[in-house]
């Protein structure tokens, strides 16, 4: 047993000193050791005052960010919100803040902005306004975000300036809004058509002139004049025969019928007669009125048509006299 003992410890002894003398060799190929890092020095607690300058601020927000969301300030809104969901805030305010600007990014609209010149080829280098605030990214085709309701747009390029002026809504995203600067390519002129000649001829309905229309008219007036005096002539005569009668046979009831023929005879000439020359006096008063201009105000030339020739007459009629009157042309 103690020869055991003494093997099992020479052999730790030897042990211990091989392990010794590796970690010598070890020590001298890699060459001293650098002395260790001094420790980092714990994190410094947040003082009362500083937690209370960050649940102020916390505060401020949450309510500022409400009333900005009422007013449809999105833009700023969503700033107080990234402010109130931060860890420094008690978790009711964060929850909360969290919620709103979720909804804020959906209602929050946007325009994605371009420019072109007349020929509808896109445009780099040109200045674009908001509002009046510069946007600093220039035209990259990203959408921008702005608050609901009108804005104005400007695009400039050297001397070109195009001003837009649109109305965004609430949750309208991506709205595409294109500045055209520059003239569009000048289209060829089309030749001007070549002046109609004038026509020589009378309207259309009208081969005599409009003259020769209202000279008709005046004649057929006139005969309608002619008419209506004939038939008046008739009426009272043929009333004067009757009276006649009325005081004479009539009281002994001794009239003939031939007399009272007579009489209603040249009642109903008269009668046709007046009518006749009513009709044919409107009528000429309808042609005279509806006659067209004359010719030369309408550049053509005057119509020579061949001369007029005017008649008349009268025929004798029971218990008087018809008279007639007319034109040819």
């Amino acid at each position: 047993m103690i020869e055991r003992s003494g093997t099992r410890l020479v052999a730790v002894v030897g042990l211990v000193a091989l392990c010794s003398t590796q970690a010598g060799l070890a020590l001298a190929a890699d060459g001293p050791s650098a002395p260790a890092a001094p420790p980092a020095p714990p994190a410094a607690e947040p003082t009362s005052e500083q937690q209370a300058k960050d649940k102020l601020a916390c505060v401020t927000s949450y309510e500022d960010a409400q009333r900005l969301r009422l007013a449809n300030k999105l833009l700023a809104a969503r700033e107080q919100l990234r402010v109130c969901r931060g860890d420094v805030c008690p978790g009711l305010v964060r929850n909360d803040c969290e919620k709103w600007l979720g909804e804020v990014a959906e209602s929050l609209p946007s325009v994605v902005l371009s420019a072109r010149d007349g020929g509808g080829r896109d445009l780099f280098d040109v200045k674009v306004t908001i509002d009046g605030a510069p946007l600093r990214a220039g035209l990259d085709g990203t959408a921008v975000d702005v608050d609901p309701g009108a804005h104005t747009i400007v695009f400039v390029r050297g001397s070109d300036t195009k001003e837009e002026r649109v109305l965004v809504r609430q949750g309208e995203h991506n709205r595409v809004v294109v500045g055209v600067l520059g003239r569009s390519p000048a289209a060829a002129p089309l030749p001007a058509p070549a002046p109609a000649p004038a026509s020589t001829q009378p309207p259309p309905g009208d081969e005599r002139g409009p003259g020769t229309r209202r000279v008709v008219g005046l004649v057929v007036g006139a005969a309608g004049l002619v008419g209506l005096g004939v038939g008046g002539v008739l009426g009272l005569t043929s009333n004067g025969d009757a009276r006649e009668l009325h005081d004479t046979c009539g009281l002994t009831r001794s009239c003939t019928q031939d007399q009272l023929d007579a009489i209603i005879g040249r009642r109903t000439v008269a009668g046709v007669v007046a009518g006749i020359g009513g009709a044919a006096l409107v009528t000429g008063i309808v042609l005279y009125l509806t006659a067209p201009r004359p010719a030369s105000a309408h550049g053509l030339a005057p119509h020579e048509g061949p001369a007029s020739r005017w008649t008349w007459g009268a025929a004798p009629v029971p218990g008087g006299a018809l008279g007639a009157f007319g034109a040819s042309f």
